[in-house]
C-alpha cells in the first residue's frame, strides 16, 4: 500500500529558504548602494556634459553668448542653459551629490570658445562612488574623465 504523496513545502523547508534569502540580501545591500551612487554620479556628469555641448552648439548657431550656470549658484540644485533670448533648457541634478569647489558657470562665445579663455572643470562626486570630472578646455570642448574614489 502506498502513502499519499507530499504536496508543497514543510514549514522547516520554507523557513530555511527564507533565512538563506535574508542572508544573501544582507550581503548584497552594500554593493547595491555603491552601484546606485555610481549611477547617480555618472548620470549627473553625462547630463552636465550634454548641457555644455548643447550650450556650445547654441552659441555657434545663434551667434551669441550662451551660458551654462548652476541654479542659485549651486550645481546640486541643477543647471540651466540661457542666452539673450532667455532660458533654453534646464537640468535637475540627480540625488545628493557633491560638486566640490567648481566654477558656477561657463559662458560660450559665438565662436564656440569659453569666455575668459581658461580651462576649468566640474567635479561630480558622492560617497561610495567614483569621482567624475567634466573638463572644459580653452577651445570650449567638454570631456569626461574619472578620478578615483570619492571620500566620505
Amino acid at each position: 500500500m502506498r502513502g499519499v504523496p507530499s504536496r508543497g513545502f514543510t514549514l522547516v523547508e520554507l523557513m530555511v529558504t527564507l533565512a538563506l534569502i535574508a542572508i544573501l540580501a544582507v550581503m548584497a545591500v552594500p554593493s547595491f548602494r555603491s552601484f546606485i551612487a555610481n549611477q547617480q554620479v555618472k548620470t549627473a556628469s553625462y547630463d552636465l556634459l550634454a548641457a555644455l555641448n548643447f550650450a556650445r552648439s547654441e552659441a555657434i548657431k545663434r551667434n551669441q553668448d550662451v551660458t551654462v550656470a548652476a541654479v542659485d549658484d549651486d550645481w546640486v540644485a541643477g543647471w540651466e542653459v540661457t542666452s539673450e533670448d532667455g532660458v533654453l533648457k534646464v537640468w535637475d541634478a540627480p540625488g545628493d551629490l557633491d560638486f566640490g569647489d567648481s566654477p558656477t558657470s561657463f559662458t560660450y562665445l559665438p565662436n564656440g570658445r569659453v569666455s575668459g579663455g581658461l580651462s576649468a572643470a566640474v567635479s561630480v562626486c558622492k560617497s561610495e562612488a567614483t569621482r567624475r570630472i567634466v573638463n572644459v578646455d580653452m577651445s570650449g570642448h567638454a570631456r569626461l574623465s574619472r578620478s578615483g574614489a570619492c571620500s566620505g
